[in-house]
């Protein structure tokens, strides 16, 4: 039922108890008809209570939406902002260092900042996508050693001004091709990469895996040692527009897409992480 109509109903059932009211004091030497009328009265009182408490309901729903919505669009706003902020503050800094070694150093930071925001918009772009219509991907044999590969070689241009940061791939040779779409499956490596260089200064970033359940089952994961996560931001991490703050993207934009696309390849993902030790985004895929 409608606002709109629930607040006709009320003018209707409004001026029906006007009505009775009107015919109470009209008639108030029958009794009878008076016991009749106060009946009815009750029962249109108590409808219009009821039509009352519905229109509240839905206004406090459209109201929580509203704040929501502009708590959102505020957040995008934020994260959009962000990397071009960084990177036009790099970019200065570029055009006044002398030392061509120097000048590299903030021109990749550009370019790490640039590749995130292209990542996140692509992934927001696919969210609003599927939001609105049913899931389509397509479907192929996909060669995750050589996806991996090609991941790996991106990001290690990403962390030419990390001296400190290694980028090491465990992965055992010659997996089995899972069944999905190649692209979205890339851009899920690049967001847990993405992340994890966002976040680590030194150590290293690992991406790893095994076959389980006898060759039915693959794992993969992407570790790093950086900041790491708070226990009780773990629940929420995968949301859309919550994520989380310290870790990952603030809007949560680029994990909801991992997890959208992990479970449309009929996968699931998981988060292990503390504050201060590291993070490690696992998953797990069903082998045909």
């Amino acid at each position: 039922m409608s606002d709109e109509f629930s607040l006709d109903r009320i003018r209707e059932l409004e001026t029906q108890i006007e009505r009775l009211r009107e015919e109470s004091r009209e008639q108030r030497d029958d009794l009878a008809f008076q016991a009749r009328l106060n009946d009815h009265l009750i029962h249109l009182v108590q409808e219009r209570a009821r039509e009352v408490e519905h229109v509240n309901r839905l206004l406090q729903e459209k109201i929580a939406e509203t704040e929501a919505r502009k708590e959102r669009i505020a957040v995008t706003v934020h994260d959009l902002k962000a990397p071009i902020t960084v990177s036009l503050l790099n970019l200065e800094l570029a055009e006044m260092e002398p030392e061509q070694q120097e000048k590299e150093y903030y021109l990749n930071a550009v370019r790490r900042e640039l590749e995130f925001l292209l990542d996140t918009i692509a992934s927001m772009l696919d969210l609003e996508k599927a939001a609105n219509r049913p899931a389509a991907s397509v479907i192929q044999d996909i060669d995750v050693n050589e996806l991996a590969d090609t991941v790996i070689n991106r990001m290690r241009v990403l962390i030419k001004d990390k001296p400190a940061l290694e980028i090491h791939n465990t992965l055992p040779a010659k997996l089995p091709a899972l069944q999905g779409d190649r692209n979205r499956l890339m851009r899920v490596f690049n967001n847990l990469f993405s992340n994890a260089i966002k976040y680590t200064e030194e150590g290293s970033i690992t991406i790893g895996g095994s076959l389980e359940d006898n060759g039915r089952r693959l794992h993969l994961f992407v570790s790093d040692t950086g900041a790491g996560i708070d226990a009780e931001r773990l629940p929420r991490l995968f949301e859309l527009f919550r994520g989380d703050s310290y870790r990952s993207d603030s809007s949560g934009v680029g994990l909801a897409y991992v997890k959208q696309a992990v479970e449309e390849m009929r996968g699931s993902v998981s988060v292990e992480s503390e504050r201060g030790s590291g993070t490690c985004v696992r998953m797990e895929f069903q082998v045909e």
